[in-house]
């Protein structure tokens, strides 16, 4: 009886490590592709347990040990509807950002407020994304910081411009700026989970 019991839990904690094992994430390698703008780009699959999942473009970021962001890139059918289902013309478009992890595995979209897939350059400091957005109309522009895990940008202000470069971070402390082209430099103190406008010197 106590033989069998030891079985079991030996089983148990077998079948606990298995589940608990990451899963691999590798990128692979690096591809010359042509958007339908004309624009030119490097393009690699982002693999999981060695399947591709996606294609990424630029540089990843590492958040944790275990999870990384990235810029998508992906194909879209261009043929016409005569043009038949048989003959697909792929061409190449940005896509927003995604997640990788390597604990569940998944490759998954990341919602970003006002993201803008043309004019957006967004800067990465550990969970933190700031970029310049605009309204889905491009009326509006703003200055964005968002972290991830939350639902709501910790920092949405008006943005006097049409666009800007990718903003700035410093640490010691965690420091955002933003410098529209022809505008005044602004700066944020970013601290748990808000950011507050530094004042001049």
């Amino acid at each position: 009886m106590r033989l069998w019991r030891h079985s079991m839990v030996v089983l148990l904690l077998a079948a606990a490590a298995v589940a608990a094992q990451s899963h691999v994430v590798a990128w692979g390698a690096w591809t010359s592709i042509t958007l339908a703008s004309g624009q030119q780009l490097k393009v690699r699959p982002i693999v999981v347990d060695g399947r591709i999942k996606e294609y990424s473009t630029g540089a990843a970021h590492q958040v944790t040990e275990n999870v990384w962001v990235v810029r998508r890139a992906f194909r879209i059918n261009n043929a016409l509807p005569q043009e038949g289902a048989k003959h697909p013309q792929w061409t190449w478009q940005l896509g927003g950002w995604l997640t990788v992890s390597s604990t569940t595995g998944r490759v998954s979209e990341l919602s970003l407020p006002d993201f803008d897939p043309h004019a957006s350059l967004v800067s990465w400091f550990q969970d933190y994304a700031a970029y310049c957005g605009a309204t889905e109309d491009g009326s509006v522009h703003y200055m964005v910081v968002f972290q991830l895990g939350k639902r709501k940008p910790i920092l949405k202000k008006e943005l006097y411009g049409q666009s800007c470069a990718a903003p700035l971070w410093e640490k010691g402390p965690s420091r955002v700026s933003f410098e529209p082209p022809g505008g005044t430099r602004v700066s944020f103190l970013v601290h748990d989970g808000s950011a507050e406008l530094q004042s001049s010197p």
